[in-house]
C-alpha cells in the first residue's frame, strides 16, 4: 500500500505539474519565504497565501499547507481555486487522486483553474525585480501619476509610479483576459487587443451588470493604429469580477482585462481618465535595469529631436528623410505628404518647432519593431502659428534606420 506522503505528492503532482509547472515546484528557485500555519499577518494578502500554500507543498509540509488553504477558504470563501486544492489535499489524505478537481464535475471549469493555479505559481518564480523597468513603458510626464501593463503572457496587471518621470513598480495583480487569448481583430472575437491605450471613463458598479463587478474602465480601443490596420469592435474594458467568484480563469471574458473586485478597488484611485496609459502586451515583457532603461530614453528622443531640428533646418529633402515610402497619415499617402511639404516649405522664410510633454514608448504587437510618440508642437513661421496635439509612429525598416510611417 502507498504511504501518504507518496499519495499526497502523487496527486499534487497531478494538479500541479502539467509539464513545465512542477519543474518550477521542484526547481531550487524559491520564489516566496513561505507563509507558517497559523499566522495571520494583515499584510499577506491572498495570493501569498496560496503561493505560500504551494511552497509548503513543494517541501511535502502538507499539514501546513492544509492549514493556510484552510485560512484562505475561510478569508475568501468564493475563491474557487484554493477551494478546490484545499478539497483535493484533504481526499489525498485516504486515496490517490485521479486528477486534478477530483471532487467537481466541469472539465472545462477545472481546466481553468489548473491554468490559473500556473499561472499564479510560475510568475512567483520568476517574479521581477522591482529596481527593473520593462522597456514598453515610456518616461511619464508630470501630469501622468501612473501607468499600466498587462502582459497577457504570465496574466500579470502591472501598476507603475511616476517618480521624477520614471516608471517604478509598485503593484501588481493576477489578471484575466479574452477567452480566445490575445490580438483582437474583429467584433465578436473574444480576444483583448494589443497596443497601447488610455482610459475614457470610469462606469461605477451602480451602472454595472454583475459580471463587471464593482467598477470597469472602458478604453479607447480601436485606437488610431488598430482602424489603420482593419480592426473592428468595441467595448473593452479593465473591469472587476462577478460578485459570483473571487478570480476568474486567465481566459475567461469576451475580450476584457478582469481583475478581482478588491484589487480593482485598490486600482481605481490610481487611474486618470484620458491620462494614465494603459500598454496591453502579447509578448513576454523584457526587464531592464534603470540605466538601460534611461539610455534607451535618450536614443528614442534623439529620433524626435533630430526630426525637429532637420524641420526647423528647412532643408526639406532632409526633414523628410525621416518619413517612410508607407508612409500614410493627415489624409496624404508619402507621395502626397512629400507634395504638401515642398509646397508649404517653399513659401517660407523660417520655421520654430518646439515640443512639449513628449511621450515615447515601444508600440506592442506583431508588426514590425514600432515607436508611438505623442507630444504637443508649438509651430511658428513668418505667415503660420499653431499649437497642436501630435501622435507619430515610428518604425524600424530594413535598412535599419526608424521612419515616420503614420501621423496626425
Amino acid at each position: 500500500m502507498q504511504s501518504n506522503t507518496h499519495i499526497i505528492l502523487s496527486g499534487m503532482i497531478r494538479i500541479l505539474a502539467l509539464g513545465a509547472l512542477w519543474v518550477c515546484f521542484v526547481s531550487p528557485i524559491q520564489a516566496v519565504e513561505p507563509v507558517k500555519a497559523g499566522e495571520t499577518d494583515p499584510v499577506i494578502n491572498e495570493e501569498m497565501l496560496l503561493i505560500s500554500a504551494f511552497d509548503h507543498i513543494r517541501e511535502n509540509r502538507m499539514d501546513n499547507a492544509l492549514s493556510l488553504l484552510r485560512q484562505l477558504t475561510v478569508k475568501k470563501p468564493k475563491f474557487k481555486l484554493a477551494h478546490l486544492i484545499y478539497a483535493d489535499l484533504l481526499l489525498a489524505k485516504t486515496q490517490a487522486l485521479r486528477g486534478f478537481g477530483h471532487l467537481t464535475s466541469s472539465s472545462e471549469e477545472i481546466e481553468g483553474m489548473r491554468e490559473e493555479a500556473r499561472k499564479r505559481w510560475t510568475y512567483h518564480v520568476v517574479k521581477p525585480s522591482t529596481d527593473l523597468i520593462p522597456d514598453q513603458i515610456s518616461s511619464l510626464d508630470e501630469s501622468v501619476r501612473h501607468a499600466v501593463l498587462v502582459d497577457l503572457t504570465t496574466s500579470r496587471f502591472y501598476v507603475f509610479e511616476n517618480q521624477a518621470g520614471v516608471p517604478i513598480l509598485v503593484k501588481d495583480y493576477y489578471t484575466s483576459m479574452g477567452k480566445q487569448g490575445a490580438r483582437k481583430y474583429k467584433r465578436g472575437d473574444q480576444r483583448t487587443p494589443v497596443g497601447v491605450y488610455h482610459i475614457t471613463e470610469y462606469l461605477p458598479e451602480k451602472v454595472l451588470a454583475d459580471r463587471y463587478g464593482v467598477g470597469a474602465f472602458p478604453i479607447n480601443y480601436p485606437n488610431y493604429w488598430d482602424r489603420r490596420l482593419g480592426k473592428t469592435g468595441g467595448g473593452i474594458w479593465l473591469h472587476g469580477t462577478s460578485f459570483a467568484t473571487y478570480s476568474r480563469p486567465p481566459k475567461a471574458s469576451d475580450g476584457c482585462v478582469t481583475l478581482s473586485n478588491e484589487n480593482f478597488k485598490e486600482v481605481q484611485p490610481l487611474l486618470d481618465i484620458k491620462k494614465t496609459p494603459v500598454v496591453i502586451t502579447s509578448h513576454p515583457v523584457n526587464w531592464i535595469s534603470k540605466e538601460a532603461w534611461k539610455a534607451r530614453q535618450v536614443g528614442m528622443t534623439a529620433l524626435v529631436e533630430q526630426w525637429r531640428l532637420d524641420w526647423e533646418s528647412m532643408d526639406t529633402d532632409r526633414y523628410l528623410s525621416h518619413y517612410s515610402k508607407d508612409f500614410n497619415g493627415s489624409g496624404k499617402d508619402y507621395n502626397g505628404w512629400v507634395a504638401h511639404k515642398r509646397r508649404v516649405d517653399a513659401r517660407k522664410k523660417y520655421i520654430r518647432v518646439g515640443l512639449s510633454d513628449l511621450y515615447l514608448t515601444t508600440y506592442p504587437g506583431d508588426e514590425a519593431l514600432m515607436l508611438l510618440v505623442r507630444f504637443k508642437q508649438d509651430y511658428k513661421s513668418d505667415n503660420f502659428s499653431s499649437r497642436s496635439q501630435k501622435q507619430q509612429y515610428w518604425r524600424l525598416e530594413e535598412d535599419d534606420v526608424w521612419r515616420i510611417i503614420s501621423e496626425r
